[in-house]
Order: C-alpha cells, then structure tokens, then sequence
C-alpha cells in the first residue's frame, strides 16, 4: 500500500521547478537558432520569387516581340509610347497596396521620356503613378492588362516558343502576392527600353541612347525599407533589399 502512494504521488515543488528551470534554459537556447532559420526561409523565398519575376519579364518581351511592358497595347501613341507603358510593375492585388518605406531619391527621368520628370519606388517621394504601373499578375498570369491585352498564342501553334509570336503564358502561377514580410515585390520595367514618342537625341533615355539604367525587381527585405535607387545601375542590392537583375544598361 505504501509503495503505491509512492508511485502515485506528484512532483515536489523542488522537482517542478527544476524541470521550469531545464524548460526556460532550452527555451532560450533554441529560440534564435528557430528565429534564424525561420529569417533564412524567408530571404530564400524572396530570392526566388525576385528572380522568378524577372524571368518571367523576360519571357514575355521576348514571346510578345514587344521592346517592352506596356498597359494597353493599342493604347494612344501605340504600344510603348509613354502614355501607355509600364514603368512600375507590382505584384499583389492591387497596384497601390502594402507599399513599403523607401528612402532613396527618385529617379530624375524627364518629362519626354516618361510619364513624370521624378519616378520612384512605390512607397516613395515621386513615386510612380498608378496610371504608369500594373500587376504581375496581370502581365505574367492571366494576360489581362487594364486596356487592350497582348495577343495570345496557343503553345500547340508554330511548332514551339518562338519570339514575337505572342503572350505564350501563364508565366507565372497566380495570384503572385507580397514578399515573405508582407510588402509587395516591384519592377523597374521602364528600364526596358525607352518609349516609341520619347524625346530624340543620344542622352539616357532618349530614342538613339537607351538607358543606362538596371531593370531590377526587388523585395523591401525584413526592415520594410527600400535602400536600392530607382535608377540603380549597379548590381549589387543596397542594405538588406533581395534584388535581381533582369538586364543591365540598354545603351
């Protein structure tokens, strides 16, 4: 009898704080360790994602034989005229939505170059107008841009992928939302090429000198802060911004 109430007895108030004390010390060991593992998945989702949207952007300049994106292509001026290209692409569901902070100066364009004579990130001074920017969604997805779309082309017709037959997506599996802190991803697409009505003349941007400017895509990164320029033409990310490159200067 008394070995059973021995074995049914609980712990002393000395055993379950012992076992407290075991508890907090494993707890404090083990959570920045999960702390950075979680941080690390998030950087390489935003890796992924970044580049995936820029090869999609690629995939589709190259399959539409358009030097660039453009909102409307039978918009006024024609397709990548100023009024009608996209100088900011966005991902999420909205093109003004979870915007981050971005503390780099805008871009001076010109106004016969672009749609403003200052484009920025979305989220900062000068930013890029609604009217100038469209979803991923919208050009890698489901070919539904806010005008008229791009002309689509069945995978089956013309014996494979051929540049400048058409739209040959989905691109992308859709819908492409926010980066792993809830931010959207964003494109510097204006960077493409420049647009059929800008001004003429050898100068960045204009019809006989390109741009010497990057088409970047990029995430905010943890801090929710943009620290890349608008216009960057390095190849490197600034602070803890995940970037990729799709093409470099198109001079």
């Amino acid at each position: 009898m008394n070995a059973r109430l021995r074995a049914e007895r609980g712990m002393s108030l000395v055993e379950a704080t012992i076992i407290l004390m075991v508890l907090a010390v494993l707890t404090a060991v083990i959570a920045p360790s999960a702390g950075d593992y979680i941080e690390d998945a998030r950087n390489t989702k935003a890796k992924e994602d970044v580049e995936a949207i820029g090869m999609a952007i690629y995939r589709v300049v190259r399959d539409t034989g358009m030097p660039c994106l453009t909102r409307d292509t039978a918009g006024a001026g024609g397709a990548c005229a100023i009024a009608n290209k996209v100088e900011l692409l966005v991902s999420g569901d909205a093109v003004n939505t979870n915007e981050p902070t971005v503390v780099t100066a805008a871009y001076a364009a010109g106004a016969t170059i672009s749609s403003a004579a200052n484009l920025n990130w979305a989220g900062g001074t000068n930013e890029v107008a609604d009217t100038s920017r469209d979803l991923v969604t919208n050009q890698m997805t489901t070919n539904a841009l806010p005008g008229t779309d791009y002309t689509a082309v069945s995978f089956t017709s013309g014996g494979g992928p051929k540049a400048g037959l058409g739209w040959r997506g989905a691109y992308l599996n859709g819908p492409v939302s926010t980066d792993p802190w809830g931010y959207i991803y964003q494109a510097s697409t204006i960077f493409l090429s420049v647009a059929t009505n800008a001004a003429d003349g050898t100068g960045t941007g204009q019809l006989r000198g390109g741009w010497t400017q990057n088409v970047t895509v990029l995430s905010a990164g943890s801090n929710g802060t943009v620290q890349t320029a608008f216009g960057s033409t390095g190849a490197a990310a600034v602070g803890d911004d995940v970037v990729y490159v799709v093409q470099g200067a198109t001079r």
